[in-house]
């Protein structure tokens, strides 16, 4: 999936960004006058509709246009102010969704799969999963140059050819083999004879 929230103005998923939350009130992006469109509060945004077409919203600051509002709502799409009410209701609902999901989508990247991240959650949850602690130094695995194998706990690495533990430390007596590489080995090992 790709990333649904973004500040960018122009990109693909802006209709999915309108409503946004900065310095605890909810803006509307490009809500301001022609011909700057520049971003505005959603009090500054309902005023400013209230004003031009003569509604009864006397709010100034989101506490009171909260009130305000749920009052409207009763009023269904009897009276403007009404169907207003529930715009506003709308914008709450689509800036709380937003603010929920942009620190998930935060982690997870520009693109990701829902498939891959259910069985990981699945895992964890079950107790098959494990979480090793991170290399401390410049080992295999934490550079550049390391390509974990998918699925499985070993990789390749371009600049060091032997094992290196989580301190950076070569550990000879491993040698090249990798975890499942050195399992196949010890199989396939017979005692010599005295």
């Amino acid at each position: 999936m790709e990333r649904l929230t973004t500040d960018q103005e122009n990109a693909l998923f802006s209709c999915f960004n309108i409503f946004y939350a900065k310095g605890g009130e909810i803006w509307v992006r490009g809500g301001g006058p022609y011909p700057e469109y520049q971003d505005v509060t959603l009090v500054q945004w309902i005023r400013s509709a209230a004003q031009k077409h003569g509604l009864n919203i006397m709010a100034e600051d989101p506490e009171h246009l909260g009130d305000e509002m749920y009052d409207a709502l009763q009023d269904g799409d009897e009276t403007v102010e009404g169907i207003v009410a529930l715009l506003h209701a709308a914008a709450v609902q689509a800036t709380e969704m937003r603010e929920r999901l942009k620190p998930i989508e935060d982690i997870l990247e520009d693109d990701y799969d829902l498939d891959r991240l259910r069985e990981l959650v699945e895992a964890d949850r079950e107790g098959r999963c494990r979480i090793h602690p991170k290399p401390e130094n410049n080992t295999c695995g934490s550079c550049g140059h390391f390509q974990r194998i998918l699925g499985r706990r070993c990789g390749t690495c371009d600049v060091h050819s032997k094992y290196r533990d989580r301190y950076g430390r070569v550990d000879d007596r491993r040698g090249a083999f990798t975890p499942p590489q050195s399992k196949k080995a010890c199989k396939s090992y017979k005692p010599r004879e005295e």
